[in-house]
């Protein structure tokens, strides 16, 4: 008997989803129209990316290598890698999914970039070492006994306010934290290391140079 010919694919369950989820999952689906689409805490919206995503891949020009799904938190990730493949097979772990920090880390290795990660304990070191060398050069006799996260505020606060990024809504450095942030720049320039806010923003650079193209 003459072969039959394949049976078209069929939408993944849809356990679960309302017709709101319903239709954010398919709106615009092949298109190359951004979209925005805002949900609530416990709207469903880790459920609604994971079926927009089992459908996406019924498209037979559309492959897992082709998506990149990011997110805030490893076990996130883990969740929509896992609700898509009880969707759509396990082809579905081909996807590229992580944290923003941890895609941006693979991706900048794997296209030439060499460098070497400072956590947040290990930045919180350096950064607590420039403000007390930086503190004795200028002549400060008090201590600052600065808390991880008042340091981390400190660090991220200053390079939004160099880079213009807080413009009008934080107040301009004084001549003691440009002497700091300059320092600790220098300091990671010369041994090789990112922190992690210096990942997204080398990752955003890279996604808009010609060489992601």
């Amino acid at each position: 008997s003459p072969a039959q010919p394949p049976s078209p694919p069929t939408a993944p369950p849809m356990d679960q989803i309302n017709a709101e989820q319903k239709h954010a999952a398919e709106l615009e689906l092949h298109s190359s129209t951004s979209l925005l689409i805002v949900g609530g805490p416990g709207s469903g919206k880790t459920h609604t990316l994971a079926y927009r995503c089992a459908l996406t891949l019924q498209h037979p020009h559309i492959h897992p290598e082709n998506i990149m799904m990011l997110t805030f938190t490893r076990a996130a990730a883990q969740s929509m890698t896992s609700r898509i493949c009880s969707m759509a097979g396990q082809d579905a772990k081909r996807i590229i999914s992580g944290t923003f920090h941890s895609i941006a880390n693979r991706l900048l290795h794997k296209n030439g970039f060499q460098f070497l990660i400072l956590d947040e304990d290990a930045q919180r070191e350096a950064l607590l070492h420039v403000i007390q060398s930086v503190l004795t050069q200028i002549g400060d006799k008090h201590h600052y006994h600065y808390s991880a996260t008042q340091i981390a505020s400190f660090h991220r606060d200053l390079k939004k306010v160099m880079n213009a990024a807080g413009a009008g809504t934080l107040r301009r450095p004084n001549d003691t934290q440009r002497q700091v942030l300059a320092q600790y720049e220098h300091l990671k320039q010369q041994q090789g290391y990112f922190d992690f806010e210096d990942l997204l923003v080398h990752f955003l650079h890279f996604l808009r140079s010609e060489q992601a193209t």
